[in-house]
This record gives structure tokens, C-alpha cells and sequence, in this order.
């Protein structure tokens, strides 16, 4: 048995439901951080400003590439799965 397979290099419960709640707790961050990014875009759309809407458009990609991350980490293989 080597180290990579053996009882003592897996995770506790109480280790893996705290890394699956820090990545929940992220998640969320990133959604209130799009939602604030997406009404400022809204904002400048409609007063044309298109150099501030350009800076949240990046802003948006920036928290919807961090959300599709997170969301795989969810999905990873041996992911615990349940409510946080």
C-alpha cells in the first residue's frame, strides 16, 4: 500500500465538509459579486458609457469563469454531495 492509497492520506468527514463549505461559501461570494457587476453593466449600458461597461463586462466573464470553476470542484469525482 502506498502512501498515495493508504487510510491516513484520505481526508476526515469534518476536513471534507469544511473544504466543501469553504467552496459553497465562494460560491455564493462570486454570485453576489456578479449580481452587483451585472446592475452596474446595466447601468452604464444605459447611459452608453461603453468604456465602464466594457470594465464590467470583463468583470462578469471574470466571476462566471470563477463560478463554472467552483462548480466543477462540486462535481469532482469523490465530491461530497449535501447541503452546506
Amino acid at each position: 500500500m502506498n502512501a498515495a492509497t493508504s487510510p491516513a492520506s484520505a481526508p476526515s468527514p469534518a476536513a471534507a465538509a469544511a473544504c466543501r463549505d469553504l467552496i459553497w461559501q465562494s460560491l455564493l461570494d462570486t454570485l453576489d459579486l456578479l449580481a452587483s457587476y451585472t446592475m452596474s453593466a446595466r447601468e452604464s449600458a444605459w447611459r452608453g458609457d461603453q468604456i465602464t461597461f466594457g470594465v464590467h463586462a470583463l468583470q462578469i466573464r471574470a466571476c462566471t469563469t470563477e463560478m463554472i470553476c467552483l462548480k466543477n470542484e462540486i462535481d469532482a469525482p469523490g465530491a461530497e454531495r449535501g447541503a452546506a
